[in-house]
C-alpha cells in the first residue's frame, strides 16, 4: 500500500496522529525480539483502554453517549432522564423486541401470542445470564 497516500487520507479525517500512536504501541507490544517491554505512562493508559473496553468503549461512555441524545448540552444528568433511559432499556420498542426474539428466542417469535411476555422474559434471562454486566450498567446510571 502507498504509505504517503494513507497518511494524506488519515490526515484529512484527523486520525494521522492516532494511527501513529497505535502503530508504535503495536510494534512495542508484538515485538518478538524484545525481552522486556517499556511503555510510557500514556502508552500504558492507552493499552489499558484497549484491553478493558468493549467495542464502543466502556459502559459509562456508552451510556453517556446515549444520554447526550436524550439531554443535549446538559452537565448533570437529571433523575427523569435516568428513569427514561432505564424504561427504554427495560422495555424496548416493538421492532427491537421482535428482532431480539428472532435472534435469541425463536420460540417466542414463532408463537406471536407470547410477545406480551417477551419483555419480562428478556429481563429475567438477561438478569440471570449477564448479571454482572447488568449490575455494572445500573451502578453507572446511579453514579452519573
Amino acid at each position: 500500500m502507498d504509505r504517503s497516500y494513507l497518511d494524506d487520507e488519515l490526515n484529512k479525517i484527523g486520525l494521522l496522529e492516532f494511527e501513529h500512536e497505535m502503530r508504535d504501541l503495536a510494534l512495542k507490544i508484538f515485538d518478538s525480539n524484545a525481552e522486556c517491554i517499556s511503555l510510557s505512562e500514556n502508552e500504558r493508559i492507552r493499552l489499558k483502554e484497549l484491553l478493558f473496553s468493549c467495542t464502543y468503549g466502556t459502559m459509562k461512555e456508552r451510556w453517556i453517549r446515549q444520554v447526550w441524545h436524550m439531554q443535549p448540552g446538559a452537565d448533570k444528568v437529571s433523575v427523569p432522564i435516568k428513569l427514561r433511559y432505564l424504561a427504554r432499556r427495560l422495555f424496548p420498542d416493538k421492532t427491537y423486541l421482535e428482532n431480539w426474539c428472532q435472534e435469541y428466542e425463536p420460540y417466542i417469535a414463532q408463537h406471536r401470542w407470547l410477545m406480551p411476555v417477551a419483555p419480562i422474559w428478556r429481563i429475567v434471562k438477561r438478569g440471570v445470564e449477564k448479571r454482572k454486566q447488568v449490575k455494572k450498567e445500573f451502578d453507572t446510571i446511579r453514579k452519573a
